[in-house]
């Protein structure tokens, strides 16, 4: 008699989809292993397109490989791949300047919508880190997602490239791009331990726009500084339009560094910023939101928006409409 667990029963396990991306180094003994591909877009462009609403999309997953390397290169994700570093300490990735020759699919221009990761349905990206150029403005960001549906992001760093506005000046050219971004529709997404310096003046370094869906989004045990705020429309998260957004064990700061004078105007911008037309709403547990100068709207929640604050400390709150603490 076939039970549930009777070999009969059990499908054969797939061959693993892994793919290899790196260059060749050799390892102690001197002896090459070769990967599969030199570049991400390269492995990218081998995987085919699997649609976002396939069945059983889990059976056609590809997994590729980062070996330890400074990717020069924009990535375009395809649904259902998984992006996996060795290490976020060895694995960079960086797009090129524009205006000097270099190819354009990998090129960053400025004041456009370009990112450095453009997302997928279904994607996982772990271990690596980002580096945001000193050209992007705030148009551009890191990492972005169009109606995507289920995102994982795990150990990843976000720095900014080039000099900070302390030492050029809040006109000069330093990096104002964000850091992620979400709009439309986007849904069913995990970020966990996301670390990011944003230095933009005038924006936030993640940006969570809906269309008044449940977005069901989780970001745990993160660390995001925004230093160099300017502007009461600046910080570390803004969400609009969406409801179940959960920021849990984390810590959000905020400050107005370009004023080195020991006595600043006090720092206009938001750790978190929370409004709606629609129906919007944030969970904060566990965290604390941080100012080191004088504010008002560290948390900042206007019309048309809840606030769930529980086990967390903040610096300064305004409620412009509601509240409802628990």
């Amino acid at each position: 008699m076939l039970t549930p667990t009777s070999p009969q029963l059990i499908p054969p396990l797939e061959a693993p989809k892994l793919i290899t991306v790196g260059p060749s180094p050799p390892s102690m003994s001197g002896i090459h292993h070769p990967t599969d591909f030199q570049t991400i877009s390269e492995a990218l462009h081998a995987i085919p397109f699997i649609p976002q609403d396939t069945p059983s999309q889990f059976a056609y997953r590809y997994t590729i490989l980062l070996l330890p390397g400074h990717y020069r290169e924009r990535i375009r994700m395809k649904p259902f791949v998984n992006l996996v570093g060795i290490s976020k300490e060895s694995v960079y990735i960086e797009p090129l300047p524009p205006d000097e020759g270099f190819p354009e699919e990998h090129v960053l221009r400025p004041n456009t919508n370009d990112a450095i990761i453009m997302l997928s349905g279904g994607n996982n990206i772990t271990n690596i880190s980002i580096l945001n150029p000193y050209w992007a403005t705030k148009t551009n960001s890191a990492i972005r997602g169009v109606g995507i549906r289920g995102l994982g992001l795990t150990n990843i760093d976000v720095f900014p490239s080039g000099y900070w506005p302390d030492k050029v000046g809040k006109d000069g050219p330093f990096c104002r791009g964000k850091i992620l971004e979400l709009t439309e529709g986007w849904t069913q997404c995990i970020i966990t331990s996301l670390g990011f310096t944003y230095l933009g003046p005038d924006d936030f370094g993640v940006s969570l726009v809906g269309k008044g869906q449940n977005a069901d989004c989780h970001f745990i045990s993160c660390f995001f500084d925004a230093l160099f705020v300017d502007s009461d429309v600046s910080g570390c998260v803004k969400i609009r339009d969406c409801f179940e957004v959960h920021i849990r064990n984390s810590i959000l700061r905020v400050h107005n560094g370009q004023y080195p004078d020991p006595n600043p105007p006090e720092v206009p911008g938001s750790a978190v910023d929370v409004f709606g037309t629609l129906g919007t709403n944030v969970y904060i547990e566990g965290c604390s939101l941080l100012c080191v100068r004088p504010s008002r709207r560290i948390l900042n929640i206007g019309p048309n928006a809840d606030c769930f604050f529980r086990h967390s400390c903040t610096d300064s709150i305004m409620i412009w409409h509601h509240c409802c603490p628990n």
